[in-house]
């Protein structure tokens, strides 16, 4: 007779699965949050690169964010073209808060996938990120996301090997953290750099590093074409030795 197969296996949730339930339970976190709560900006820092993307400083949209990446900038001069009847900035930080608590829960979800990932998780939520979204700060954020990227493309795969949505949404997340502030990144690398390096040995594998690497190509890149504008620009040049000089005599 054939053998029947065993009943008690069950094949583990897929991914693309896990990631869906990870986004749609941060929709009701975050629906909640902005449905009760008012928020607003931790730093000056924010208010005038805010201010500064919306033309409400300099007369008309601009991208010279000078703390953010060009790129970023680019973006939001855009949206604030298109219609002001939105605060572009802050729905900006809004997303990527969003994106670094659905990658989180994912990486959660990806160890374990079960009712205890998902409490420990919103406990998570409430005692830290709740506070991180009631004053939003783009270093803070920037920071978050660096060190769930890294985790989501050393994270062992679901099933049978395949990762390439954990490290396509990592990537993504280290590579929009080094977009928001490049040096948020590297510092929220370099705390979490000895485990990385342990886990980097323990794998054996050389995708995490690849991936790692090829990630941080593409920052390092951006960062490289955000020096050229600023430079290129006598104004710009000229405010930085400014600003430069400033520092100096302070110290």
């Amino acid at each position: 007779m054939p053998d029947r197969p065993q009943s008690g296996l069950r094949k583990p949730p897929s991914d693309g699965r896990l990631l869906l339930t990870a986004a749609a339970i941060n929709v009701v976190l975050f629906a909640t949050v902005f449905g009760t709560l008012t928020v607003g900006y931790e730093s000056n820092d924010d208010v005038g690169m805010a201010a500064v993307a919306s033309g409400l400083m300099t007369g008309k949209p601009s991208a010279e964010l000078i703390y953010s990446n060009i790129a970023v900038g680019l973006a939001l001069k855009q949206l604030y073209t298109w219609t002001h009847r939105l605060n572009w900035y802050t729905v900006y930080l809004f997303v990527a808060h969003f994106a670094a608590m659905t990658g989180l829960l994912f990486s959660f979800l990806r160890i374990r996938s079960s009712l205890l990932s998902v409490v420990l998780f919103c406990l998570l939520f409430l005692e830290y990120e709740l506070a991180l979204l009631l004053w939003l700060q783009f270093t803070s954020i920037a920071i978050i996301a660096g060190i769930v990227g890294s985790l989501l493309l050393i994270s062992r795969p679901a099933e049978s090997g395949r990762a390439w949505l954990a490290t396509a949404y990592g990537g993504f997340l280290i590579i929009f953290a080094g977009l928001m502030r490049s040096d948020s990144l590297f510092y929220g690398l370099l705390v979490v750099a000895p485990f990385l390096g342990e886990r980097f040995v323990r794998l054996r594998q050389w995708r995490p590093v690849v991936s790692m690497s090829v990630c941080l190509a593409v920052v390092l890149a951006a960062v490289a074409i955000n020096e050229w504008h600023y430079r290129s620009d006598p104004g710009w040049r000229s405010y930085r030795e400014i600003g430069r000089a400033s520092c100096r005599e302070r110290v």
